[in-house]
């Protein structure tokens, strides 16, 4: 009886799939390094997107007069920046917070800015 047992072939497909997966190839070398490279290059992705949005929210804010404690330098026979009105500081100080929340999400879209219109 133990002769038996010990003849019958394996049923077809049971017991290979795991080692067959677990096996090296260079096929699967070549998909896990290509997975890392796109892992690696969305995350680098992600950290140039909020550095761009960390600038740009910045640049308004700054613009909006929310960062007074910047002392700009001048020379004298430049003009220096003229004061801004209400609705230009409105629209800085609505870009500065827009680009704050995307500093803070990088991986969610960002709506185009939109024109400043001057008049009324």
């Amino acid at each position: 009886m133990i002769d038996t047992i010990a003849k019958e072939p394996a049923p077809a497909g049971r017991g290979l799939g795991l080692r067959r997966l677990l096996r090296p190839s260079l096929r699967k070398l070549l998909i896990l390094i290509l997975a890392l490279g796109a892992c690696f290059g969305a995350v680098r992705e992600v950290q140039a997107r909020r550095e761009r949005f960390k600038s740009l929210y910045h640049h308004h804010y700054f613009k909006a007069g929310m960062g007074t404690s910047v002392i700009l330098m001048v020379p004298k026979d430049e003009p220096k920046p003229s004061p801004l009105t209400p609705k230009q500081h409105e629209y800085h100080r609505k870009l500065s917070m827009k680009y704050e929340f995307a500093a803070d999400h990088p991986w969610l879209p960002v709506m185009p800015d939109p024109p400043f219109d001057d008049r009324e």
